[in-house]
């Protein structure tokens, strides 16, 4: 990611839009798209690829993508570390609205 940033933006300097495409990630994670990814990136991949571009401070726009509500799955339950501003009952809904999060500037460590 750090030689992709390089390459696009030598200086620094330049505004980033980031679009996520949610069907790029595990359907492990992401059930409720239409093109399940078999070996997508697992939850920490795609939270990473958010902050990293959170701490650029050169994200000015994002979009996230694919996310299909009516094939979706419900949450197997709630975990450590889960948003309490996040009650979707949806997991990919959830995993988007998190990742927008992490692009906000909300690290998941």
């Amino acid at each position: 990611l750090d030689m992709a940033l390089r390459r696009v933006n030598p200086h620094g300097d330049r505004p980033i839009h980031l679009s996520f495409d949610i069907d790029s990630c595990d359907p492990t994670i992401a059930p409720g798209t239409g093109t399940c990814s078999r070996g997508g990136l697992n939850f920490r991949e795609s939270h990473y690829i958010c902050e990293t571009l959170a701490f650029t401070n050169n994200l000015c726009s994002m979009d996230v993508v694919e996310i299909n509500p009516d094939l979706d799955v419900p949450v197997p339950g709630r975990m450590h570390g889960d948003s309490e501003l996040i009650t979707t009952p949806l997991q990919t809904v959830r995993l988007g609205l998190e990742l927008v999060s992490s692009a906000l500037g909300r690290s998941i460590l």
